[in-house]
């Protein structure tokens, strides 16, 4: 026989919730799957196996608790389970299912079974709220359905004080509304992401571990109805522990790396002015001295010219000499 020890309590069935509204019911509400957990089972002459438990969070249309239940989710055999349930009644089998205070026992030979326990308690960690107003105006839910206007929905959560536990800070929500843009037109939604799925607007929010969300949904709507708002719970524990020491050491170290980055640019600075005095001092040498050098040779090749027409001047007058004297010239 297969023992589940763990008991069933509301500080433990702290998941989700859903809402509906349509115009021709009143405040009607939905429940909506929000976690599955593992818990280990132990059976005398077996190895340990294992058993799936899903938690529902019924919500009016306000966003108060109206009930909470877990479906428990088993293989086949002889089973034990525990949990502070009000009742339990088997869900996918006609097995008898008894119970004596908070332990829970039934058998059966299908694969897997399942039974739903209503809690006693409907204490959850947040305290949730919806409210509906047209042109300024709030009405309850089942007086907002089929009105038209200019439609505000204000969404809040914070954490509920009376609720004991860790889920508020270690549980991430993902609230889901959905409108009827044949109804519903120029919507906003501050915070939120909006996506298309067929004709519907699907506004969907992520409110982190330990927090909370104030925010509003608008829109001008005829005949107003709404399908159910489903908040859904993800396990999201944001809590990181840190090697003090081993963290200073890397700090320590990236200082260090950091300070003689800095001596290497210093460097990398001086290097840089000492080439460019020396390319800017050398360079300006060799101008002068190829200056110097053109001048030079302007002055040379202005003497060779010179020199040049003298002797030309100076071959002319001989060779007019040796004429006048009749001597030939060769």
């Amino acid at each position: 026989m297969r023992h589940f020890k763990r008991k069933h309590t509301a500080e433990h069935a702290r998941r989700t919730s859903g809402v509906l509204i349509k115009r021709i019911l009143p405040a009607v509400t939905s429940a909506v799957l929000i976690i599955g957990t593992i818990t280990p089972a132990f059976a005398v002459g077996t190895p340990s196996s294992g058993k799936e438990e899903v938690i529902y969070i019924n919500l009016t249309a306000d966003g108060s608790v109206k009930e909470v239940y877990a479906v428990n989710i088993f293989g086949s055999g002889e089973i034990t389970d525990y949990g502070d349930y009000s009742s339990v009644e088997m869900l996918n089998t006609t097995d008898k299912i008894s119970q004596d205070g908070d332990k829970i026992t039934f058998s059966g030979s299908a694969d897997r079974m399942y039974y739903k326990g209503k809690m006693n308690s409907t204490v959850i960690p947040w305290d949730i709220s919806l409210k509906y107003f047209i042109d300024g105006t709030e009405y309850s839910a089942n007086e907002v359905a089929g009105k038209s206007g200019r439609l505000e929905i204000k969404f809040k959560v914070t954490r509920n004080e009376k609720c004991t536990g860790a889920f508020f800070d270690d549980y991430a929500l993902q609230a889901a509304f959905t409108l009827d843009t044949e109804k519903c037109h120029d919507i906003t939604a501050a915070d939120a992401t909006i996506a298309n799925v067929g004709s519907k607007k699907q506004i969907s929010y992520t409110i982190l571990p330990g927090e909370g969300i104030d925010t509003s949904i608008t829109a001008e709507v005829t005949d107003f109805e709404m399908a159910a708002v489903s908040i859904n719970c993800v396990p999201l524990s944001m809590n990181i522990e840190v090697d003090d020491e081993e963290l200073m050491d890397q700090v320590n170290e990236l200082i260090n790396a950091l300070a003689e980055l800095d001596d290497g640019a210093g460097e990398l600075k001086d290097g840089v002015s000492e080439l460019q005095y020396a390319a800017e001092n050398d360079l300006q040498s060799g101008v002068n001295d190829l200056s110097n050098g053109v001048a030079e040779l302007y002055d040379g090749a202005d003497r060779l010219n010179n020199g040049g027409r003298t002797l030309q001047d100076g071959t002319q007058t001989l060779t007019h000499r040796f004429s006048e004297n009749g001597v030939p010239f060769r």
